[in-house]
């Protein structure tokens, strides 16, 4: 590896600019915490109520799906050309623009139920989600940049505090979303949450410190970047954490209703065990690798209670287990 594909996005700053920026570190990471939660609870309100719709119930899933799976395309396959916008357009110009972007969507879909029922209706939607997702990817892109700049000997203690709206976002994206429809219908969820995080946006104008992006850029091409193991290896076991995660939402609840006869309370319980634990975990895992400086192990040891919990959720025919 060249040393020009060894240098970071952005360089840590002299000490005098880390000095000088001192005061506004805390209001920064407060401001980017509380915008992940809404981009998290966002990702849970769309498919509770999209079920409402007038459409044939078979019909309303696969569109459903359809909607949902453009919109992670969009963010999966867009997230990696804004490294390189970052430079060109400047770090808090993506995260806050980013950010307005979102929030703006977010609006506009909560209006989409005033559209022409068909055709025209499912355009706007994977129109309105597939924008969100790019406004999405540029503002978390360029939120990892800034955490790289300010928190450079403490970065993953600072994702991991932020990671803590994230899961609570997740948490309580379904019963305040559920809130919120019953009050006013269709739209209220969306408006609401568009509006704080547009609000969000202004509110970082004023409070996020000047960054000066001095980083050289690679030449590497990102294809050349897939070759390597190591970020080959983290990718899949990102996909393999995210799908042990998001594949129990469709199955678990009738898994649990049909074969254990839970009821609904305890159902709704189950599903907060795993943005609980990732909410209240995910620091204590950042100081750990902070303190230790061991990711490998960290990440072979997550991989490996992932694989074990799955085996007992079903369970797996051969553990024998009633």
């Amino acid at each position: 590896m060249s040393d020009s594909e060894k240098e970071p996005l952005i360089q840590s700053p002299p000490r005098r600019e880390r000095l000088a920026s001192e005061r506004s570190t805390h209001s920064e990471l407060s401001v980017h915490s509380i915008i992940s939660s809404p981009d998290s609870t966002g990702c849970k309100i769309c498919p509770t109520f999209l079920t409402e719709l007038g459409y044939k119930e078979k019909l309303t899933v696969l569109f459903m799906c359809l909607i949902t799976f453009v919109q992670c395309l969009c963010f999966s396959v867009l997230a990696p050309f804004f490294p390189k916008e970052l430079t060109k357009f400047g770090i808090l110009f993506t995260y806050i623009s980013g950010c307005f972007v979102a929030g703006s969507c977010a609006i506009i879909f909560g209006v989409l139920k005033w559209c022409p029922a068909g055709n025209v209706f499912l355009a706007m939607c994977f129109l309105t989600r597939g924008v969100e997702a790019l406004a999405v990817s540029a503002h978390l892109t360029a939120s990892m940049a800034v955490i790289g700049y300010i928190f450079k000997e403490r970065a993953s203690l600072a994702i991991g505090f932020i990671e803590i709206f994230s899961g609570l976002g997740m948490m309580a994206g379904p019963p305040i979303g559920g809130v919120l429809y019953e009050l006013g219908g269709f739209g209220l969820p969306f408006w609401t949450l568009g509006g704080i995080t547009v609000t969000l946006a202004f509110i970082s104008c004023l409070l996020m410190p000047s960054i000066t992006d001095d980083s050289k850029q690679s030449n590497q091409s990102k294809l050349a970047m897939l070759r390597s193991p190591y970020i080959l290896c983290v990718c899949l076991v990102i996909v393999c954490a995210a799908y042990g995660i998001t594949f129990l939402d469709p199955t678990l609840s009738l898994h649990l209703e049909n074969k254990f006869h839970v009821s609904t309370l305890y159902v709704g319980l189950i599903f907060l065990a795993a943005p609980g634990t990732y909410t209240f975990s995910a620091p204590l895992i950042g100081w750990i690798n902070d303190t230790c400086k061991q990711t490998n192990i960290i990440i072979v040891l997550g991989t490996f209670l992932l694989a074990i919990c799955n085996l007992f959720i079903g369970p797996a025919p051969f553990l024998n287990i009633p």
